[in-house]
C-alpha cells in the first residue's frame, strides 16, 4: 500500500531537486505555487512573515511522513514545525497546504 503524501510549500533551499534527490527525497505532484499575505524573510534562517500585500512564489510537493521527517531531521531544520497556509496553483481557487517554518518567526495566522 502507498504511503500517505502531505502537500507542503517550499520556499527556500529544498526547492533544489538535486538536493532533494540527495538526500533520497522524492516528491510527488511538483508544482509552482503562491501563498498570499506573506513575505519571504532572510535572516538566520529564511521564513514567511505575514504582510497583507505580499505573496511569497514557491514549489507545492507531496511528500511521505517519512519524506518529511528525514528533511527535518538535521539539527539546523529540527526545530522547524509546520503551519497552515493557503496557497494559489495557476489559476485554481486557494486550498490549504502546510509550510514549514523556524522557530520564534512570527506567523500570526
Amino acid at each position: 500500500m502507498d504511503e500517505r503524501r502531505l502537500e507542503v510549500f517550499f520556499y527556500g533551499l529544498f526547492m533544489d531537486q538535486q538536493l532533494l534527490d540527495g538526500k533520497g527525497v522524492h516528491p510527488t505532484d511538483v508544482r509552482p505555487a503562491v501563498v498570499p499575505g506573506f513575505e519571504l524573510r532572510i535572516g538566520a534562517r529564511a521564513a514567511l512573515v505575514p504582510t497583507p500585500a505580499g505573496q511569497v512564489h514557491g514549489l507545492l510537493m507531496k511528500l511521505s511522513h517519512g519524506d518529511i521527517e528525514n528533511l527535518y531531521s538535521e539539527p539546523g531544520v529540527r526545530a522547524y514545525r509546520p503551519e497552515p497556509v493557503l496557497r494559489r496553483c495557476s489559476q485554481r481557487r486557494h486550498r490549504r497546504s502546510a509550510v514549514l517554518q523556524p522557530p520564534g518567526a512570527t506567523f500570526g495566522r
